[in-house]
């Protein structure tokens, strides 16, 4: 029978009202057992699969059975599975398997353009197996992954929960998206279970990370703030750029390097381009159409822009 990857908890409430994690433990078994030695693997910013042999033939899932999988998403997946039921029938004969991966990178979450996971394509990671409804060991998964050519999650053991808890803080003070760490996900050094559930919690950076609430501003305040956000704003680069057609009005806009160079009055490289600048589109000299920057892709050479108010005349 095919499920659902089961839902992780936080290893601390969170608190509603104050949009922030408690110290209180969510599931009172994890903090009784604190002191045991944790398992800990990393927890990818990414997309929950599923692989299903049922005895007979193999399909594919996101963590729903309704959710729907990015064209890039699905073609990975069929790289890796598709025709892959005589290689189930020979390891595992006719019982019943569930995978489960995590396919990060790429377009999911934005992860390609936002720099995270050094800006790799979409890559799958094996998180978990079960065989006849039972989860095997996460020592033994390696192996079965690797049949079909996938790694699995690196396991790090520490000695209690407060340790792994530490190392996770440690990391959440990286900003870097190239390294980017979400935090981990913990069970106890030997599996444990509770009405039929696995003693499982995971440890997100967020959990460490402290939110300043500003007092409500006074109205000089205010005004002081505006004045700064509008000194910021003159930080961005303004470009203008020159094109002789008529009525031109597109919400968005995309501008090969070269052209770009070709046409700005500016003189600045496409290098020098950031998400937020200003670039003015001057049409026959009468007319101005400002958009803003919304992505510059440096490998292939192409910067969106996107319009931020109707033409104008000057």
């Amino acid at each position: 029978m095919l499920i659902e990857y089961p839902k992780i908890h936080n290893v601390y409430k969170f608190d509603e009202s104050n949009k922030e994690f408690t110290r209180t433990f969510y599931d009172a078994e994890v903090e009784y057992l604190k002191d045991l030695k944790r398992l800990a693997t990393e927890k990818y910013d990414g997309m929950n699969i599923r692989v299903y042999y049922d005895g007979y033939s193999v399909s594919w899932y996101g963590r729903g059975s309704r959710s729907k999988l990015p064209d890039e998403v699905n073609d990975l997946l069929k790289k890796y599975f598709e025709d892959t039921t005589i290689i189930f029938e020979q390891h595992f004969g006719d019982c019943e398997v569930e995978l489960f991966l995590e396919c990060y990178g790429g377009k999911v979450n934005g992860s390609k353009k936002r720099g995270r996971y050094g800006g790799i394509d979409e890559t799958l990671i094996g998180l978990d197996v079960m065989i006849n409804q039972v989860f095997l060991d996460r020592t033994k998964i390696d192996s079965i992954f690797e049949i079909f050519g996938i790694k699995s999650v690196q396991l790090i053991e520490f000695n209690n929960l407060e340790e792994t808890m530490k190392y996770v803080e440690n990391k959440s003070f990286r900003s870097d998206d190239e390294d980017y760490f979400e935090g981990f996900v913990a069970t106890p050094l030997y599996p444990l279970y509770i009405k039929g559930s696995r003693i499982v919690v995971k440890i997100k950076c967020s959990l460490f990370n402290k939110v300043e609430r500003l007092p409500i501003p006074t109205i000089n305040e205010e005004n002081e703030e505006n004045q700064q956000r509008k000194t910021r704003r003159k930080l961005h680069n303004v470009f203008i750029i020159s094109i002789n057609k008529d009525n031109f009005d597109k919400e968005f806009v995309h501008i090969q390097k070269d052209t770009f160079e070709k046409l700005n009055e500016t003189k600045n490289n496409f290098e020098d381009i950031k998400i937020q600048d200003m670039v003015i589109i001057k049409c026959n000299d009468d007319l101005k159409v400002p958009y803003t920057v919304a992505n510059v892709d440096y490998e292939k050479e192409i910067v969106e822009l996107v319009s931020i108010k109707k033409k104008r005349k000057i």
